[in-house]
């Protein structure tokens, strides 16, 4: 399930291989799924190659402007009930260091990789992983590709290295 723009010859073996299995599965795409449907339908699908998961304390419905003006669904998910300002429009001065984990093939990767850069002029100390051939939610297929559980382990190091010091 590959944007049309997109050729597969990006993608990890692994990563084919699941997406082909997903389209042999004929499921129907969530394009042509209501928004309620399509939720549900990723919801199910999601926890077969999902890791356990920790629970939220919120999630939120956003609405976000396009560069038209045109209001956009989006959702917040935040481990805290206290206001956070997504990350691009946020004053960085002084964060803690930042471990960026992306996928190639994420259409939201140039706004990764520019929060990155955003991080970098602000001096603050980035550790960026670009897993290549990878789509958005790669982290959350841990049981199909081996790359998700190597990104956890990134993730996991960056937060040691960071509460030891």
């Amino acid at each position: 399930m590959l944007p049309p723009h997109m050729s597969t010859h990006l993608l990890t073996p692994a990563m084919a291989g699941l997406l082909e299995r997903i389209q042999r599965a004929q499921r129907t795409p969530f394009h042509a799924l209501s928004v309620a449907d399509a939720r549900r339908a990723y919801a199910v699908g999601a926890e077969v190659l999902d890791l356990p998961r920790v629970p939220l304390a919120r999630v939120e419905n956003l609405t976000l402007p396009a560069a038209d003006g045109t209001p956009l669904p989006a959702r917040l998910y935040a481990d805290t009930q206290q206001p956070v300002p997504a990350p691009l429009e946020a004053d960085v001065d002084g964060v803690a260091p930042a471990c960026v984990i992306l996928a190639e093939c994420d259409p939201l990767v140039d706004e990764g990789l520019a929060y990155a850069d955003k991080l970098r002029a602000a001096g603050v100390a980035v550790e960026l992983e670009l897993h290549r051939g990878l789509t958005h939610d790669f982290i959350k297929m841990g049981r199909t590709l081996k790359e998700a559980p190597l990104a956890l382990d990134v993730a996991s190091h960056a937060l040691k290295k960071a509460w030891s010091t």
